[in-house]
């Protein structure tokens, strides 16, 4: 078993096919296949062997998954790194997943080698994409050292493909070890559940180094032998004119470029006439506006849900039946989903506890799920995770009768006061309830008496008007009194801190609040 083994299976069967599209390039299987090849080769060459960490820090170029690919021809692990990240958490990553060899833009080669003496197992910085500083490879030259032959390892189930490291609320991330049996599960049953075909096109536009939407599109394009779409500066013009030139059938997006595209003028043509599914999870998207643009553009939207640890969508709404308002969907064919209490004992339909994922143990998925290996290098952390079998996600959340997830906010988000519990996410959507509201997230912030209360920070759509009382009293005349809105601040989106994703970090507004607090300010 080995991920990069579909996509020399493609190579040898459709040789001419487009594997690839980026800007006004293509490329075909036997060509990545072949610059693959070269590459698996040039890396043997610097001495990567079977087990090795070979980490990635590139934006949305198709160097990306040659280098990816390239890693898991020899066996060696791929370790993504986010291209925001600076000297604090390159260190540690790199340091803790031991990585070997790494491929990076040139801006940040440079902080890497001001991090050399702290990474004794580096042994080479390849850059791409331009000048690197001194004591680096050029990506040209590695590829030129090794022919294009070069058949993918076979490996054990269980072995190492993927270091992912997450953003956890507190402390540095955690390094996420994900085997090629999670991602092929994944992928499988993504390619069973949409029905999707050889022939679907699926463009990429979400950042490559977040493992899961990568999962989810290219390397699920290059799973399936369809072509990939890549897209590296998501202006949304130009990617509706993407659309339009490559014809995906599927892709997965954040919401808020719902926003941007249903705002754009009536002159510019927004042809989806080939998308047949958008896949959505990142937030919450109003309903009135996931109905516009399913009406608009006669295609269906799905809400998911998942995260790293559990590679690929944990639920997805029904292909063909009707979604539920607030409901992130129906677990997959091969999960089954539960709530549990605070001793871990399993709680009735609707009610709200943390939400647990674990293997089908019968029907047509039954036995294809997989846990993750584990944190690296974090025992503590894999046993509390993974507590009798399924993955405890730290989100809370509750299951309707039809089996449909609600996710009612995540566990560290809660909010305290006085004792009693306010999930954020309720507030929110009673706050999208009002026309006036385009965006809303809700926090807890310091209170000397109560602990903490609720915060709402608001964007209003262009042209409307609000009063932060309009807003409280629509609070307190829907919901319990402990739940009310002791503050809301008016801010515009560009304020608001987003990772690459596109999704609010809530934690930075709180974190924003406590240093405004303590200046005076």
């Amino acid at each position: 078993m080995n991920v990069v083994s579909y996509l020399e299976q493609h190579a040898a069967r459709h040789p001419d096919r487009i594997a690839l599209y980026f800007e006004d390039r293509t490329w075909t299987y036997a060509q990545v296949d072949a610059i693959v090849s070269r590459l698996a080769n040039g890396l043997r060459v610097l001495g990567v062997q079977k087990g090795d960490r070979v980490a990635v820090m590139l934006p949305n170029w198709p160097e990306f998954h040659f280098c990816s690919h390239a890693a898991w021809k020899l066996g060696a692990v791929e370790v993504p790194v986010n291209t925001m990240y600076r000297a604090e958490e390159l260190s540690h990553i790199l340091g803790d997943a031991e990585v070997s060899v790494m491929f990076a833009f040139p801006e940040a080669a440079q902080i890497i080698q001001s991090l050399r003496d702290r990474l004794p197992r580096l042994t080479a910085v390849i850059v791409v994409g331009g000048e690197g500083p001194a004591g680096t490879l050029a990506f040209e030259d590695v590829p030129a050292q090794g022919d294009e032959g070069c058949s993918a390892l076979e490996l054990a189930d269980d072995e190492l493909a993927v270091i992912a490291y997450t953003s956890g609320t507190t402390g540095f991330p955690k390094g996420a070890m994900l085997s090629h049996c999670n991602l092929l599960v994944c992928m499988q049953t993504l390619r069973d559940y949409l029905g999707l075909t050889e022939t679907d096109n699926i463009l990429q536009f979400l950042p490559l180094f977040h493992s899961n939407a990568s999962l989810c599109a290219l390397v699920f394009a290059w799973y399936m032998g369809s072509s990939a779409i890549l897209v590296d500066h998501v202006e949304t013009r130009e990617l509706v004119a993407t659309i339009k030139r490559t014809r995906p059938a599927y892709f997965v997006f954040v919401p808020t470029l719902l926003y941007d595209i249903l705002r754009l003028p009536a002159d510019v043509e927004v042809d989806f006439s080939s998308v047949r599914y958008i896949v959505f999870g990142a937030a919450p998207t109003p309903v009135g506006v996931r109905r516009q643009i399913e009406e608009r553009f006669g295609l269906r939207m799905l809400q998911s849900y998942g995260m790293t640890e559990l590679p690929g969508m944990v639920t997805l709404d029904p292909r063909d039946g009707p979604p539920k308002p607030d409901a992130v969907g129906l677990p997959m064919q091969h999960l089954v989903v539960k709530i549990v209490d605070e001793d871990d004992n399993s709680l009735p339909v609707g009610d709200v506890g943390e939400i647990c994922v674990g293997p089908r143990t019968a029907g047509p998925g039954a036995g294809l799920y997989r846990t993750m290996l584990g944190y690296r290098g974090n025992a503590e952390a894999t046993q509390e995770a993974l507590k009798g079998g399924f993955y405890h996600t730290g989100d809370m959340g509750k299951l309707d009768e039809d089996g449909f997830l609600y996710v009612v906010d995540r566990k560290k988000e809660m909010i305290i006061r006085g004792g009693n519990k306010i999930f954020p996410a309720e507030l929110e959507r009673v706050l999208r309830t009002d026309e006036r509201v385009e965006e809303v997230y809700v926090v807890g912030v310091p209170h000397e008496r109560l602990g903490q209360v609720p915060k709402a920070y608001v964007v209003l759509k262009p042209g409307a008007e609000a009063r932060e009382e309009e807003l409280k009293e629509l609070i307190a005349g829907r919901l319990a009194r402990y739940k009310r809105l002791e503050q809301v601040e008016f801010v515009t989106r560009e304020s608001l801190p987003r990772n690459a994703l596109g999704k609010v970090l809530k934690r930075e507004l709180a974190v924003r609040e406590l240093a405004a607090r303590r200046t005076g300010s």
